[in-house]
């Protein structure tokens, strides 16, 4: 069935049922940015394939709201299907709210899946729709062949790379609880619970977590996840957690066998999902609104994280460094001298070969698990798709003359990466018919990527203070992209975390959180030109103490990432001496950095790419 056929058989359920419009999110039941394919609703019935976005379907229409990552892909993607893009954030669109209400007027009835959806989610439709919102949930006549809910092998996550064992994270959490007199906590995020447990799995593609719902009180810990491993089972089990199934989880809720009535519990509005909520409710539980303690534990990575993440950036560097020699080797733009047998190979050069090389190259790491998210590879025009993905049918040829965008991550036992690098495919010769235009955006973002990298800053900063040294050498030429500055980055969890990021947009202090030492940040700027080029450059970034005086506690960034920016794109007439410092101060300690790991030939390369300007 194409779109237009999988709308109407669903329109046919919601007439059944007695519902007007239904909103379908991107998410699990866990809130999670990426979810398995059992969850892919909003991508089933739109045909849009990002991983952010919530479809409205009407009896007679659609529309699908999504942010500025995606406005280029969903425009393509949606053609033909009859669903109206929704430009989340741009000027005369409306909030989904707001949309919600003027097509879901009063006696009209709005259903949604409650364990879809947030608590503050669920309860802004209810207080929109007082008396008109009803369950539904996706038939089987609806999604035929529906796919299950897999559930993959868990393993444990050791000492050595963890840092912190089972029993200390939880007296710390019920620490909190007990400060906040709560008797229980309920987590449902998948990445917190993988935490607090030192376990990981493989559920959902690019990210190691395991489908489970936890409950701490503090007298007990109950684990609802399919775990058949007796090993694991036995090490929960001495640490006093107590796995049942995963299916069992919201009869058991329901009854009184791990919450009981009245009881005080902890839980996240923004985190656990609304059915969850509407259960305890109907018990009469005093609920304590609050983050959930381990989001902010986790987020500040300890000592022994600290360094592995270090050793995961070195390692991923090595990889970047001799897949750019290979790229360069096969574009011409690098002769290599005799290297005892290194054979230039013949795979064609297209967006999803050289996305498969760099994974192979990656995959010679010891400690290397699994890519972090699908590789952004794009070229020409492709590359001005913020989150492009490349298909049989969108696969482009890469060759001189033109502009490439690759974004990729790596999920080591010593932590997560996640870097973005964009190459401007000419050769020295050629680097005069560069557009003066784009050597000029190049030359900005990267001066932004590293105004943030050196900045300093007082304790006690969000995000959106420090959002405007990346973003002010593009504003000053009336530029902008439409995405957040950074995200903050899980240690072998998932590649977006949260509570820290960098956007001048946060206004939520939860999602807007006061940078603390030992948190890692993505630092991207870019630009991006539809239907010409997209520029982005990406490092992780380590927030570490600095200067300590009569004015307070100041900190900075680290760079964790290791790699080369393309010299190429580089315009000095756009830069200061400052910028110019930052630049080859940066290119100075990749090179003293990776130089241990490499070959003789590996060395004269990356000399060559990270010469003083």
């Amino acid at each position: 069935m194409n779109v237009k056929e999988r709308l109407s058989v669903l329109r046919d359920q919601m007439k059944e049922v007695g519902i007007d419009v239904t909103v379908i999110p991107t998410s699990d039941c866990h809130n999670s940015e990426y979810v398995a394919p059992h969850f892919k609703a909003r991508e089933y019935f739109s045909g849009f394939t990002g991983s952010a976005g919530t479809l409205i379907v009407s009896l007679t229409d659609a529309w699908l709201y999504t942010d500025g990552r995606y406005f280029i892909q969903a425009k393509e993607e949606l053609q033909g299907t009859g669903i109206t893009l929704m430009r989340s954030g741009q000027k005369g669109v409306p909030k989904l709210r707001e949309h919600l209400k003027s097509i879901c007027p009063a006696g009209s009835k709005l259903g949604f899946d409650p364990s879809l959806f947030t608590v503050s989610e669920g309860m802004g439709f209810l207080a929109d729709h007082p008396g008109d919102c009803k369950d539904i949930f996706i038939s089987e006549s609806a999604w035929p062949e529906r796919p299950r809910i897999v559930f993959n092998p868990v393993t444990m996550l050791d000492e050595r790379y963890s840092g912190e064992s089972l029993s200390s994270k939880i007296k710390r959490i019920r620490d909190v609880m007990n400060k906040k007199g709560a008797f229980a906590n309920i987590v449902s995020s998948l990445d917190n619970i993988a935490w607090i447990l030192n376990l990981r799995g493989s559920d959902i593609e690019y990210c190691p977590l395991f489908y489970s719902y936890l409950v701490i009180r503090e007298d007990e810990i109950f684990l609802y996840a399919n775990i058949g491993d007796e090993d694991i089972r036995a090490y929960l089990g001495k640490n006093g957690v107590t796995v049942r199934k995963y299916e069992d989880f919201y009869k058991e809720l329901e009854q009184s066998t791990i919450i009981r009535t009245g009881d005080t519990v902890l839980f996240d509005s923004k985190d656990c999902n609304y059915r969850i909520y509407t259960i305890l409710d109907d018990k009469k539980c005093e609920l304590i609104d609050s983050p959930t303690p381990s989001n902010i534990m986790k987020a500040v990575k300890n000592t022994i994280e600290r360094e592995n993440i270090k050793k995961a950036h070195i390692l991923d560097a090595v990889s970047i460094v001799r897949f750019e020699k290979w790229l360069d080797t096969r574009l011409g733009f690098w002769i290599p001298e005799d290297e005892g047998g290194d054979q230039i190979d013949e795979t064609p050069l297209n967006e999803i070969s050289v996305a498969d090389k760099l994974l192979k190259i990656r995959s010679t790491a010891d400690s290397f698990i699994g890519p972090s998210f699908e590789t952004i590879c794009a070229y020409g025009k492709n590359a001005a798709i913020v989150h492009y993905s490349a298909s049989n049918k969108s696969n482009t040829e890469i060759k001189k003359g033109g502009v490439l965008l690759i974004d990729s991550g790596g999920h080591y036992l010593e932590g997560t990466t996640d870097i973005t690098r964009t190459y401007l495919l000419y050769s020295e010769d050629e680097l005069k018919d560069i557009p003066p235009k784009l050597k000029r955006d190049y030359t900005l973002v990267a001066i932004g990527m590293l105004k943030l990298l050196n900045s300093t800053f007082k304790y006690g900063a969000r995000g959106s203070a420090l959002d405007t040294f990346a973003r002010q050498p593009l504003w000053n030429y009336g530029l902008d992209f439409d995405h957040g500055t950074g995200h903050g980055v899980g240690y072998l969890l998932n590649v977006h975390e949260g509570p820290n990021r960098i956007s001048y947009r946060a206004a939520d202090p939860s999602s807007d959180a006061v940078f603390e030492e030992g948190m890692v940040t993505s630092d991207e700027p870019g630009i991006y030109i539809e239907g010409k080029y997209g520029i982005r450059i990406e490092n992780l970034i380590l927030c570490v103490k600095d200067k300590e005086n009569e004015f307070g506690q100041f900190l900075r960034f680290d760079p964790l990432t290791m790699v080369p920016i393309d010299l190429k794109g580089i315009d000095t007439a756009y830069m200061s001496d400052e910028d110019r410092d930052n630049l080859n101060n940066y290119h100075r300690r990749v090179l003293e950095t990776l130089s241990p790991y490499l070959n003789e030939n590996e060395i004269k390369y990356l000399k060559h790419r990270t010469e003083k300007i």
